[in-house]
């Protein structure tokens, strides 16, 4: 179960026509029967007993590109203290992943903050355009069961 800083989960379910009634015109979409539920979601355990959450850290990475690489710094702030496996991917123009570095058991103290500088070389033939960095945080551990923060948008660059 999952809390991401009072999120909720929305279900909509569409009601189907009784049997024998394929032929008949449809109803207007108001009376279709769609049904909207919002179901709050729970709070996520960070080491099974203190609770984290999505807004319990901010990040951010910069990108410059400059003599067919591209250096990429992620910068994570914690609002607490943790430790966490630190995630740095980079996404490709089509959405595919094209480069992955991580750093297990970073300690983040409540108000720090923590920075990753690593470096890409796109392979020959690497697709020009946007490119976008995420930044993760899990659990510590070869497993990185819980997922602490998300970020999909902490950065981007282009390729010429």
């Amino acid at each position: 179960m999952l809390t991401i800083a009072g999120a909720a989960l929305v279900i909509q379910t569409v009601i189907a026509a009784e049997p024998g009634e394929a032929d008949a015109a449809p109803p207007p979409v108001a009376a279709q029967g769609t049904l909207t539920h919002r179901l709050p979601l729970m709070g996520i355990t960070k080491d099974g007993q203190n609770p984290a959450s999505q807004s319990s850290f901010i990040s951010s990475a910069t990108a410059v590109v400059s003599g067919g690489r591209v250096t990429i710094t992620a910068r994570v702030r914690s609002v607490e203290n943790a430790l966490a496996v630190f995630d740095v991917e980079t996404i490709g123009p089509g959405g595919q992943r094209v480069d992955q570095q991580y750093r297990d058991n970073t300690t983040f103290t409540a108000g720090g903050e923590q920075e990753i500088t690593l470096t890409w070389t796109p392979p020959p033939g690497s697709a020009r355009g946007a490119y976008a960095v995420r930044i993760g945080l899990f659990e510590p551990g070869k497993e990185w069961k819980t997922l602490y923060h998300w970020n999909d948008t902490a950065g981007r660059f282009d390729l010429p």
